[in-house]
């Protein structure tokens, strides 16, 4: 009976040790699962915070067009006033060429009424030379 009672033994332990393995394995796989669960939980999560992240940035972007028109309006008026000051240019240089010309003819005049007195002078200076 001692032999028999040593063989069964084993056998019960072998039961037990199954027992034990099958119900570590059931815990494994039902925190599997739940990790599982948890898990996708967190990628809803996070899909979900991507579409609002999505949906900011693309409110985002129409601003940044909205304010880029603006900014096309305002470079296209800076265009303008670009156009303007070359006008303005334009006609300052008009301006200073007349301005020279009309200093160019100022000193020829200067010097044809000096040369004219110069004349005067030296013909007064001859007719008086001649009276004494």
């Amino acid at each position: 009976m001692e032999a028999m009672s040593k063989a069964a033994w084993p056998g019960e332990r072998l039961d037990d040790l199954n027992h034990r393995v099958d119900e570590g394995f059931n815990r494994v796989d039902a925190d599997l699962r739940s990790l599982r669960g948890e898990i996708g939980g967190l990628r809803t999560e996070v899909n979900a915070r991507f579409a609002r992240l999505d949906t900011r940035f693309e409110r985002l972007d129409s601003r940044f067009d909205a304010n880029q028109d603006r900014f096309d309006r305002v470079e296209a008026r800076f265009e303008r006033v670009d156009e303007r000051f070359e006008r303005v240019d334009a006609r300052f240089d008009a301006l200073a060429d007349r301005l020279d010309g009309m200093q160019r003819t100022m000193v020829q005049f200067s010097v044809i009424i000096t040369a004219a007195l110069i004349g005067l002078i030296a013909a007064q200076l001859g007719l008086i030379a001649t009276q004494f």
